[in-house]
């Protein structure tokens, strides 16, 4: 069933090609970006320290894998974040299914 999850999610990341741009990426994958490759947008709410570096932590991480093996492409660094929320995402419905 976990298999099952994972896969609907990635498989949803992987075809997903929309252009939304919530909150949630200027807070999370745009800091992460400019963590490891020194470019990306920083809103005003980094500036003055009131975020908590947890949540783009989160995506820094394996941006920081594909920059260190060398596989940085534009679409490696679109997809990469998608996947690790597509994990993330499918970990917490399944463990919602369970209970």
């Amino acid at each position: 069933m976990f298999l099952l999850v994972v896969c609907v999610r990635v498989l949803m990341g992987v075809l997903s090609e929309s252009w939304y741009v919530p909150d949630e990426t200027w807070q999370s994958v745009e800091v992460a970006h400019r963590l490891v490759f020194g470019t990306g947008y920083k809103t005003w709410e980094w500036s003055v320290g009131i975020r908590s570096s947890l949540h783009p932590l989160m995506f820094a991480l394996p941006l920081a894998f594909l920059q260190t093996l060398g596989l940085h492409s534009q679409y490696l660094v679109v997809l990469l974040p998608k996947l690790t929320q597509a994990i993330i995402t499918a970990t917490c419905e399944y463990l919602f299914i369970q209970s």
